[in-house]
């Protein structure tokens, strides 16, 4: 069993990420983030798409997300360092108004908005139980989105618009996020937060 740095929950030898926030698990002492391929691959497996290791039976790769049910694991190939350059993979969560922590690990882009089972709408961060309804927030209001370690808030053509520490984003614009960064949808209001 290897601890969550962050949460202290135990997880299973060789997670990737913590099944319970999301933490990178795979940080040396020093801080520098493990090169996939330098990583103890249960079973000498890794990812076919980026070469984190892969447990058999894995459905998805804990690192990029690739489907592992079309693609076979390819063996791993032998360490030749213990480090890559530490070059951090920035995880994010958004705080909602209620205390809740979503977290945005694993994508590249997360649909902000009201869930509609009707119209098959059902946002990564739905707002729903947090009075997004009443706060006039969209079925499909915003999206945040993550290129390279920069993070990004896009207004999707929301009808009550979409802020960030009080500047309203442009319709289709993308406006920058940094931790601490206050969202607003409508009078919906959460906090961006970098891990």
């Amino acid at each position: 069993m290897s601890v969550c740095p962050s949460c202290n929950t135990p997880n299973e030898d060789g997670a990737v990420f913590c099944d319970h926030c999301g933490a990178n698990l795979v940080i040396a002492t020093n801080g520098a983030v493990l090169a996939p391929e330098a990583v103890n691959a249960p079973n000498g497996m890794v990812c076919p798409v980026c070469g984190a290791a892969a447990m058999n039976g894995d459905a998805f790769c804990n690192d990029c997300g690739a489907d592992l049910r079309t693609s076979p694991h390819t063996p791993a190939t032998p360490i030749q360092t213990a480090f890559a350059p530490a070059v951090p993979v920035e995880q994010a969560q958004i705080i909602l108004s209620d205390g809740q922590n979503v977290v945005l690990a694993g994508k590249s882009s997360y649909l902000i908005g009201r869930e509609d089972p009707m119209s098959g709408i059902f946002p990564e961060v739905d707002t729903t139980r947090s009075d997004g309804d009443a706060a006039g927030v969209s079925r499909r209001h915003a999206e945040v989105t993550r290129q390279s370690n920069q993070w990004f808030l896009q207004d999707l053509n929301s009808t009550n618009g979409t802020f960030v520490n009080n500047q309203r984003v442009p319709p289709q614009a993308q406006l920058p996020l940094h931790s601490g960064d206050q969202i607003r949808l409508g009078r919906w209001v959460a906090t961006f937060q970098v891990q």
